[in-house]
C-alpha cells in the first residue's frame, strides 16, 4: 500500500446512471420498495452494468441480507472493466464484509486495494477503521490522523475524530485485557482529550459525546486495576472528569449515568481524589422491581449473576445490557443491577443489566 500523499478526489461514480441516483434518493427518503423497483428496471435495461449490482448489493447489505449482498458484490466485481471500477466496488464491498459479514481480514484486503488506488481522506478513514477493528491500532491511528488532516469539511473531521476516539478506547480495552493497566489508561486519556478538544471547538454531536464518555469509562476501568496513579495521570483524569461534569452536553446524555456508575465503583479514597464533585446517588437505593447481585462469570455473548435471593445463577445475554454498556465492560465480581424475569421454561434471567457501585449489598425486589 503506498504512503498517502496529496489526495485526489475519488471518482463520484464511474458511468453514473440516472436510475442509480433515483434509487438512492428513494431509499434515503424511506421508500425501499420504490428503490428496489428502480434497480430492477435498471437491470432490465443494462443487466451487465456493474453499478446495478453494486447498488443492489448496498441495499441488501443494509437489510442484513448478507449472502445475497455478497453474491451481488462479487457479480459487480466480475462486471468491472477497469481497475478504477474494481477499486470503487471494492470500497463498498469492504464495508459490507466488515460491518455485515464480519470478515475483517477480507475487508482489509479490499480496502487496502481501494486506498492504494484512490489515496483519499475517505479511503484512509475507511481502512483505518478496519485496522483498529483488527487490533492493528497504530496502523489505524496513523491513517485516521492523516484523514483528519486532509478532511475537506467540518462534518468529516468530526466523523473521523469520533473514529479516532473509539480507536483509542478499543486500544485501551485491549491493553487492559493484556494486563497492561498503565498503557490502557494512557490510551483512554488520549481518546478523551481528543474528543473534548473537538467538542470544545463547537463541532460536536451525539456520537462524539458518546465516544468521549466511553473512553472516560475505559480510563476508570484501568484505574481500578492500578496499584497507584502517577501525579500526571491523576491530574489528567481529574481534569477530564471535572470537564465532563461541568458540561450540560454530557450531563443530559444516556451515557452520563453509566459514567457515574464507573466513578462510584472506585474506592472512596480514589473517588475523593479524582471526582470529589460526583454524586454517588446511583448506588444508594435499589429501585422497585430491581435487584442487585455480582457477576459470577461472563463471556463474549452471555454471563451469569449470583445473589442470595436466587437459588441458581441468573443468566443474561449481551443484548440485555442497558446501553451504552457492553458485555466487555463487565468482569467477574462486578456488582450489577437488573430486572428479574423468567424464560419459557421458568428459568431465571436478568434483563436491563447495568453496572453499579462496587461496595453495595444485594437487595430484594420487595425491599422498596
Amino acid at each position: 500500500m503506498k504512503t498517502p500523499e496529496t489526495p485526489r478526489s475519488m471518482t463520484p461514480m464511474p458511468c453514473a446512471k440516472p436510475s442509480r441516483k433515483r434509487a438512492l434518493r428513494e431509499s434515503k427518503s424511506g421508500h425501499p420498495e420504490a428503490a428496489s423497483a428502480t434497480i430492477a428496471r435498471a437491470r432490465d435495461i443494462n443487466p451487465g452494468y456493474f453499478e446495478v449490482d453494486r447498488i443492489d448489493a448496498f441495499f441488501a447489505s443494509i437489510r442484513k441480507e448478507t449472502a445475497r449482498a455478497t453474491t451481488l458484490y462479487r457479480s459487480a466485481l466480475n462486471n468491472c472493466r477497469t481497475d478504477e471500477e474494481r477499486c470503487w466496488v471494492g470500497y463498498f464491498y469492504a464495508s459490507h464484509l466488515a460491518r455485515t459479514a464480519f470478515d475483517i481480514p477480507a475487508a482489509i484486503r479490499l480496502a487496502e486495494e481501494s486506498h492504494a488506488f484512490f489515496n483519499t481522506y475517505d479511503t484512509a478513514h475507511h481502512l483505518g477503521n478496519f485496522y483498529f477493528w483488527d487490533n492493528r491500532f497504530d496502523d489505524g491511528r496513523r491513517l485516521i490522523e492523516w484523514a483528519i488532516e486532509q478532511a475537506p469539511t467540518t462534518e468529516f473531521r468530526r466523523k473521523a475524530t469520533t473514529s479516532l476516539v473509539e480507536c483509542f478506547r478499543q486500544w485501551s480495552d485491549a491493553d487492559l485485557t493484556a494486563g497492561l493497566p498503565p498503557a490502557s489508561l494512557a490510551h483512554a486519556l488520549r481518546g478523551v482529550a481528543l474528543g473534548i478538544e473537538l467538542h470544545d471547538s463547537g463541532s460536536t454531536d451525539e456520537r462524539l459525546i458518546r465516544s468521549i464518555m466511553r473512553a472516560a469509562v475505559a480510563a476508570l476501568k484501568a484505574v481500578r486495576r492500578m496499584a497507584e496513579l502517577g501525579p500526571e495521570e491523576e491530574r489528567q483524569l481529574a481534569n477530564a472528569l471535572q470537564r465532563l461534569s461541568g458540561d450540560d452536553g454530557f450531563l443530559v446524555t444516556d451515557s452520563w449515568r453509566y459514567l457515574e456508575y464507573a466513578v462510584s465503583s472506585l474506592t472512596d479514597e480514589m473517588r475523593s481524589r479524582l471526582a470529589p464533585g460526583f454524586r454517588a446517588t446511583t448506588i444508594d437505593a435499589v429501585p422497585k422491581g430491581r435487584v442487585r447481585g455480582t457477576v459470577k462469570n461472563v463471556g463474549q455473548k452471555y454471563g451469569f449473576i449470583t445473589l442470595p435471593e436466587f437459588p441458581d445463577n441468573v443468566f443474561f445475554q449481551a443484548g440485555w445490557l442497558l446501553p451504552p454498556m457492553r458485555i466487555e465492560d463487565l468482569e467477574v465480581g462486578a456488582p450489577v443491577e437488573f430486572t428479574p424475569s423468567k424464560n419459557d421454561k421458568g428459568q431465571d434471567q436478568a434483563m436491563d443489566v447495568i453496572l453499579v457501585g462496587r461496595d453495595v449489598n444485594t437487595a430484594s425486589v420487595d425491599s422498596q
